[in-house]
């Protein structure tokens, strides 16, 4: 029998036994910083915040969430608005442990989040005090991993993985039966056993790694079970196999993507949550030429109606997604588009003599932009003795809006052998032939005005240089 399979079946016999068949809820609930009047109780599915019912915030500052009404035993959510969604914090309803107090700040919630009166949340919420700051740093050193392919990088990022392994086991250590720790045993961080001897340099250790990982990721996780939509972990441990485990390759991480698809495939509405999840995913990460997976898979299962439960809506956001996504991929020529600079002559993108031509696209109240034109210009001063050129692009267009982007670029101190330009006229359409949804957004072009590399967001300096030495000579 596999691993897994018994420990999806221990959890669901551990429930089975120690808790109540059905049970009450009363729970008090202060979050201060929240402003909003409504608090619900409810379940989640996926990522997904379902509420039940709801209560008021009293004088007292504490919302009562209680119903009379039987509840099955398990995992549910505290779901409150945020950013004009519905998001939530995790509880355990457990044998003789119904009535409880949570007390939380709405502005840090995995720091500040206590609970009284349910030693199964106070469980819970001691785990999440530490592992969601590590998955954040674990994120971050997977990203500047794929981004710097060099041995320190590869150092830290191992580190990170052996560092949230460590906290889990400690964690189950200190609470072996409590209910999170089935959830904790499911959602381990498998880890190749360390043998340095074995491996010549770090690469070859790095590509064993990436094998082990690939193989052995859902080990402790049986995604056609039913557990998958009800429990966030699950959900979570899933994105990082398919958003962060991939190398910066297109048909990698398409392969993984299949992968998860095909693990799904027995859990007919999870499969469906799921796709659609991936693919509203998939549209909004920009690096490592994600939109070239992202289109493979419209064509595979869009286009070939492997994915109607979609409905038409969806089907034909994705495709016209695709549609514009496809003749931006790196190799293939820019589109002609032709911008305006300051004194309104037209200039074509097309016609730029350069051996390379870097399109910057930015907005003049652009939190991110400011950020990342600092590090373009210190990028352009390392690269300009080799023919770089730069066509720096207000986004936002229109007459009124013309003089901001001028007076934006000189606060920037943009430099004056750059082009500066926008579309007061709103004629040429840039934003569409070149698929610009978000800013700053980086497109290179080389001399025949091809795309070799694209980038949204701001990233730091050193990985912006780095992915430009792969391609500038």
């Amino acid at each position: 029998m596999r691993l897994k399979f018994v420990l999806f079946t221990c959890l669901a016999a551990f429930l089975a036994t120690y808790l109540p068949a059905q049970s009450t809820c009363d729970i008090r609930v202060k979050m201060s910083g929240y402003t909003a009047d409504t608090l619900w109780f409810g379940s989640t599915f996926g990522k997904r915040a379902v509420p039940d019912f709801h209560a008021l915030k009293g004088p007292d500052g504490y919302f009562h969430l209680a119903t009379d009404k039987p509840l099955a035993p398990g995992l549910y959510a505290i779901i409150f608005k945020k950013g004009g969604s519905l998001q939530f914090l995790s509880c355990w309803l457990a044998a003789g442990q119904h009535s409880f107090t949570i007390e939380t700040d709405f502005y840090r919630m995995a720091a500040s989040t206590t609970v009284t009166g349910s030693a199964e949340n106070e469980a819970l919420y001691q785990y999440f005090r530490r592992y969601y700051p590590l998955t954040d740093s674990l994120d971050d050193l997977t990203n500047r991993w794929k981004s710097m392919q060099d041995e320190p990088s590869f150092r830290a990022y191992v580190q990170g993985q052996e560092a949230l392994r460590a906290y889990q086991e400690a964690f189950l250590k200190k609470h072996p039966t409590s209910l999170t720790a089935e959830l904790v045993r499911q959602t381990l961080f498998l880890t190749p056993p360390q043998q340095p001897e074995l491996h010549a340099d770090w690469q070859s250790e790095a590509t064993d790694r990436h094998a082990f990982l690939r193989q052995h990721y859902f080990d402790r996780m049986d995604l056609s079970g039913s557990e998958f939509l009800k429990y966030p972990l699950w959900v979570d441990r899933t994105d990082y196999y398919f958003s962060k485990l991939p190398p910066p390759v297109p048909d990698s991480l398409s392969a993984m993507v299949k992968d998860v698809l095909h693990r799904l495939e027995l859990n007919a509405e999870a499969y469906r949550y799921y796709f659609g999840y991936m693919m509203n995913s998939l549209t909004k990460m920009s690096r490592y030429r994600t939109d070239e997976a992202f289109v493979q898979l419209v064509r595979e299962y869009v286009d070939k109606g492997r994915a109607d439960f979609l409905g038409k809506d969806r089907t034909s956001r994705f495709q016209d997604d695709a549609n514009r996504m496809e003749p931006l991929f790196v190799g293939k020529k820019c589109p002609d588009v032709t911008l305006y600079d300051k004194v309104g002559k037209p200039v074509s993108i097309l016609d730029v003599d350069a051996p390379y031509t870097l399109l910057l696209f930015w907005l003049y109240d652009c939190g991110h932009c400011k950020k990342e034109i600092p590090a373009v210009i210190s990028m352009y001063d390392r690269y300009k003795s080799k023919g770089l050129k730069v066509l720096s692009v207000c986004g936002k267009g229109g007459e009124e809006d013309t003089p901001k982007c001028w007076d934006f670029a000189k606060t920037m101190r943009m430099p004056e052998d750059w082009q500066l330009l926008n579309d007061p006229q709103r004629k040429s359409r840039f934003s569409t032939l070149l698929n610009v949804r978000s800013y700053p957004r980086l497109m290179l072009l080389d001399k025949d005005k091809n795309i070799v590399y694209k980038q949204v967001g701001d990233v730091p300096e050193e990985v912006m240089v780095r992915e430009l030495e792969r391609v500038i000579r």
